[in-house]
């Protein structure tokens, strides 16, 4: 570990999303940042677990017990802690791309959004409506109201709030959302599932709030726009859970010089009078016999409410239960992931719930299972259980249940100025992280006094080659299909599985041990991933990692194939050659078009791996040459570069 410095610039305690953002800034603006957390994994509040540290976290099981094992693998959870999803054109997405931070994670589209009408057995759920083509073919109005809710959504789409010949004759000053909705003659289920699965309110205050329908049309324009940009739905997931957010943070922090330090706690704040200038702790578990002690200097603290319990206030408690399924959501189209929300008018209640929804298809768990997670804002003090229980109702059959007490909403109970410490809030019961970017932002200008702009921060850099903020990485296409995007639009979505017709990946592999009969197995499995990579239409990188993890799972999972474990080693190999590849990219500015850009990368992939398999065999028949010192049963040391 690199010595600690007497002094930072920053230093950051807990390593919550929130936390691991400005981090990550604060590094790339120059700032020295000192990044401690307590615990021995990224992700605080925030982070995902596996399922054997889930059973432990909430003791759902006996002494002696391990009920875990009955899931497969532990490793092959992640399971997230906060219940939230990211809006594809939302302030946290724009905040990845412009950092570059989404070179360290990939992502997958959430299949939808839903809203529940109704409540107990007669509710129904149902897509929510994004364009006015959806709103004429939903089942969530009649055929009247689908026309007003297809003149509203347009009206939504031209509105200027410079330009009163969009306001309807309304003063936007002051006037209400639900003059608004009255201009529209829109019904109280319409408005229902407008403000709270489109606009994403938690209760229905906004309605009545003088002045609040610009920030109400803001909302819905969002929701419109994140549909727009990839279709289908607004949100996106990142592949093996929200923990991964976090990290990418941490990861660009500590290119830029930020210092990490896991399992360390943090003694003593020290203070010169009211400020505080530097923190005394230790690093080290409880259980270890070697710990390190240090005190270090700074001009600012900025931590998450845990490490400051005396400095913040209660302002609500979130309700939460994690649940474990083997079915999709009923009424969602067996979608692999969506969002529910249950409106509170349904149900009797002042606050929305909330259900998320992912499984296997963002490997957060095994094949065949499903995470959802309830949520709302605790309203009794009492019977949390029932709070929940109309979003329990949905899950149908729960294989396992998790729910704790009520999760305390801590606010700082001051800005930080008059002592040097900026606390974050606590995640909020919102289904996305818009909130929690405020958060940053707003922490951001306590700080330091500028507001927060994090366009164009940082270069494009590829290899040792830094490149102008204007040119279009060869892989911008990687995430939309659409209209060519500038590097703001760059977002690493994953895409339907590559069609690769009637190639046979289990075929060619037997044929080319039939025709070499001194073809290794590890061999043979990596030239025909590279046949598979000829024969697929991947239009994507990513595309292509999916092409290969699929071909390489049909292979190892043939009961033709008698050796199993040489083909995971031969298709490990090949993927470790991919994402080497992949990050020494040749250039493809001169490319015509972004097919072409990407026909390139490929082509380049192709040659590259046939060379990779030569050189491959010429070193094993290298090897045999030696034949004369190498014996039966003989232990060979093989060190590659």
């Amino acid at each position: 570990m690199e010595e600690i410095s007497p002094k930072y610039d920053v230093i950051v305690l807990g390593t919550g999303l929130t936390e691991c953002i400005l981090s990550g800034v604060l590094s790339v603006k120059g700032k020295k940042v000192l990044h401690i957390d307590r615990n021995d994994h990224y992700g605080g509040e925030a982070a995902s677990v596996n399922i054997e540290a889930l059973f432990k976290k909430y003791g759902n099981y006996a002494k002696g017990e391990e009920p875990w094992k009955k899931y497969g693998r532990v490793n092959d959870w992640n399971i997230d802690l906060v219940p939230k999803l990211l809006m594809s054109s939302g302030q946290l997405t724009n905040i990845l791309v412009s950092t570059d931070v989404t070179r360290y994670l990939e992502f997958k589209q959430v299949a939808g959004s839903f809203v529940q009408q109704g409540s107990g057995p007669k509710a129904t759920v149902a897509k929510v409506p994004s364009d006015a083509g959806e709103a004429l073919k939903s089942p969530l109005m009649g055929i009247f109201e689908k026309r007003r809710m297809k003149s509203f959504i347009e009206w939504v789409g031209t509105f200027d709030p410079k330009d009163s010949a969009t306001h309807k004759a309304l003063d936007f000053s002051k006037c209400t959302m639900k003059e608004v909705y009255d201009k529209f003659g829109l019904e109280a289920g319409t408005r229902d599932f407008i403000g709270h699965a489109m606009a994403l309110y938690l209760d229905d205050s906004y309605i009545d709030t003088p002045g609040q329908a610009p920030d109400a049309i803001d909302r819905i324009r969002l929701y419109g726009n994140s549909v727009a940009r990839y279709g289908k739905s607004p949100y996106i997931y990142p592949l093996y859970g929200l923990g991964e957010l976090p990290q990418g943070f941490a990861r660009l922090s500590a290119i830029y010089g930020g210092t990490y330090m896991l399992n360390t706690s943090v003694d003593e704040v020290l203070y010169e009078g009211d400020k505080a200038v530097g923190i005394k702790a230790t690093m080290g578990s409880a259980d270890s016999s070697e710990k390190l002690n240090f005190e270090t200097k700074t001009d600012m603290i900025l931590g998450d409410p845990s490490y400051f319990t005396n400095k913040v206030k209660v302002v609500g408690h979130v309700l939460k239960a994690i649940c474990i399924l083997k079915h999709p959501l009923a009424g969602t189209n067996d979608s692999d992931s969506c969002q529910l929300i249950i409106p509170q008018s349904q149900v009797g209640r002042k606050n929305d719930i909330y259900i998320a929804c992912v499984s296997s298809a963002h490997n957060v768990c095994p094949k065949g299972y499903y995470i959802a997670i309830v949520s709302t804002i605790a309203e009794t003090t009492a019977n949390h259980h029932l709070e929940l229980q109309p979003g329990l109702d949905r899950l149908g059959k729960i294989e396992e249940q998790f729910m704790g007490a009520p999760i305390p909403l801590y606010e700082p109970v001051s800005d930080g100025k008059a002592d040097n410490i900026f606390i974050s809030k606590s995640y909020d019961a919102t289904s996305h992280f818009e909130t929690t970017t405020d958060d940053v932002k707003d922490i951001y200008h306590r700080a330091t006094g500028e507001e927060l702009k994090v366009e164009g921060l940082r270069d494009v850099q590829i290899g040792d080659h830094v490149l102008p903020k204007t040119y279009n990485h060869p892989l911008a296409h990687m995430a939309n299909n659409d209209a060519t995007v500038g590097i703001s639009g760059q977002l690493p979505i994953r895409n339907n599985d590559p069609d690769v017709g009637s190639f046979d990946i289990v075929a060619t592999y037997h044929r080319l041990l039939a025709d070499d009969p001194e073809l290794t197995m590890p061999m043979a499995t990596i030239e025909a991933l590279i046949e598979a990579l000829g024969a697929c239409s991947a239009t994507t990188v990513f595309e292509t990692m999916k092409l290969v993890e699929g071909q390489s799972e049909k292979l190892r999972e043939s009961p033709q194939v008698a050796n199993p474990m040489a083909v995971c080693h031969g298709s490990d190999f090949f993927k470790q050659y991919l994402v080497r590849e992949l990050r020494q990219l040749p250039s493809s500015a001169g490319a015509a078009s972004k097919d072409q850009q990407f026909e390139e990368i490929r082509q380049h992939l192709l040659r590259n791996a046939r060379l990779f398999a030569t050189r491959a065999k010429d070193a094993r028949e290298q090897i045999a040459s030696e034949g004369r010192c190498v014996t039966f049963c003989c232990v060979l040391l093989i060190i590659a570069f």
